[in-house]
């Protein structure tokens, strides 16, 4: 059965689209911990990163770098945290987190229910940060 992450991929689930490349997709987290919190997926579907391809992970981690610089100057936060934990969905994935403190990060934490005109609006400045 495909993950949700793989529906996302495939445009079976809408998503508020940041990037996306034949192999990585970055979109914006519907129930982020921060604004702006946003997932980096492969579209292949592997449960655990490490299992990912070198190359996949390389241009995960390129794009990553990139979306986190923008999302950096868009939040005005001191740091954007990278997660990979695999917890919640069992396709590998990172996490970008703005955040200032460690605390911001916690997965224990409630998560916010932004608008979706809000995640929309924040997707499409960090596509724009991105050409």
């Amino acid at each position: 059965m495909a993950s949700v992450f793989s529906k996302i991929f495939a445009k079976e689930i809408p998503c508020h689209e940041v990037y996306r490349s034949q192999n990585v997709l970055v979109f914006m987290d519907i129930r982020p911990l921060t604004q702006g919190h946003c997932l980096v997926v492969p579209s292949m579907e592997v449960d655990h990163y490490h299992q990912l391809p070198l190359e996949i992970a390389l241009e995960i981690h390129q794009i990553a770098l990139k979306v986190s610089k923008v999302l950096q100057q868009l939040t005005g936060k001191e740091r954007i945290g990278w997660v990979i934990a695999g917890f919640e969905v069992a396709h590998a994935h990172v996490h970008l987190i703005p955040c200032n403190t460690m605390e911001e990060m916690s997965f224990e934490k409630e998560r916010l229910a932004p608008e979706p005109s809000a995640l929309s609006e924040i997707a499409q400045r960090l596509a724009a940060g991105l050409t």
